[in-house]
């Protein structure tokens, strides 16, 4: 999926094509490099870890929320501009969206859930 992931982010850029927010978040836990060292930490430690346990809510969210910390602290800015694909090309310049997404943010919804 690491491989997949990164051909598809560079597809993405060369084409000039913005992700959703959604879609962006995804593709930024598969390219961190995050999900093949995790397999490696067990691997490591001689674990493995029944299919009941790695796919559990609580375990995928803690997956994700350490991979999050990890892929968050690498934006410079934790601010994604999405542009509406919907625009006149002329108008792909102005954003109409702006989302913020930020690591602690990820970390409360978490604990919350």
């Amino acid at each position: 999926m690491y491989f997949e992931a990164v051909h598809q982010q560079a597809i993405c850029r060369a084409n000039g094509i913005v992700p959703d927010l959604d879609t962006y978040i995804e593709m930024r836990r598969e390219t961190s490099g995050c999900k093949p060292v995790f397999d490696l930490i067990e691997y490591s430690l001689d674990l493995e870890l029944p299919d009941a346990v790695v796919e559990h809510p609580v375990i995928v969210a803690l997956n994700n929320g350490a991979n999050d910390l990890v892929t968050w602290s690498n934006v410079s800015a934790c601010l994604i501009t999405i542009v509406d694909p919907h625009l006149p090309v002329a108008d792909k310049e102005r954003p109409s969206r702006i989302y913020s997404h930020t690591t602690s943010s990820n970390l409360v919804a978490i604990i919350i859930t």
